[in-house]
């Protein structure tokens, strides 16, 4: 039987501050690229109080380089 996993949603945000800061982005320029209008939803996610959609993830993914994996954090 497989073990069912469940996003961590502290610990992801917390890897989505790091990331972020560890690129050459700005949330503004992050929420731009994204296509959201304003850095409001990067900011829920940071806290753990959202989690990114797939396709959030997906192409956040790409705009830092690294894996979905590298982002989204299970317990």
């Amino acid at each position: 039987m497989h073990e069912r996993h469940t996003i961590n949603m502290i610990e992801t945000g917390n890897k989505i501050k790091y990331l972020i800061r560890q690129s050459c982005y700005s949330y503004d320029e992050i929420a731009q690229l994204l296509g959201f209008e304003s850095p409001r939803v990067i900011y829920e996610w940071i806290r753990g109080n959202k989690k990114p959609s797939l396709e959030s993830a997906y192409n956040l993914s790409v705009i830092l380089r690294c894996t979905i994996e590298e982002i989204i954090i299970f317990n």
